[in-house]
């Protein structure tokens, strides 16, 4: 059986992830999707993407969680805006992504340490030869930001 509705967009509405998880369960189960194909699914957060992964695995529920993409809204629309504007005109990756932003903010921190504002920050990142604890910090910086 393949998707009553075809392809677009389902707005699930529930103020309970519980309740959310149960319909889409439902939903999965009366209209099954062809094999290999993913199902997208759209989560508010990281957190909830983990918690929906194992709970679709458990065995009341689907007994795995595969074939399936979770996505944040953000990723989603601008995966969007590159079908829609072009693939060539948009890189792959938003340039505010959790993972580009941190490389950019490592790249900026020795010039913030030259202020006189930041100097708390350096006395932070001390003798850091390696650039480990920068690369440390720039990330919790980007999660923050991406958060």
């Amino acid at each position: 059986m393949s998707h009553s509705n075809g392809p677009g967009f389902l707005v699930f509405h529930s103020n309970r992830m519980e309740q959310l998880r149960k319909l889409l369960v439902n939903y999965i189960h009366r209209n099954p999707l062809a094999p290999l194909a993913a199902e997208t699914i759209l989560v508010q957060s990281n957190g909830m993407k983990h918690w929906l992964t194992l709970s679709l695995a458990e065995d009341d529920a689907l007994g795995i969680c595969a074939a399936t993409r979770m996505v944040l809204p953000s990723s989603q629309l601008w995966q969007i805006y590159r079908c829609v504007l072009g693939k060539d005109r948009l890189p792959v990756a938003m340039p505010l992504d959790k993972s580009p932003l941190a490389w950019r903010i490592l790249r900026r921190l020795p010039h913030w340490l030259r202020d006189p504002q930041f100097a708390p920050l350096a006395h932070y990142l001390g003798e850091d030869t390696g650039g480990i604890r920068a690369y440390h910090l720039a990330q919790q910086l980007a999660d923050v930001l991406d958060g």
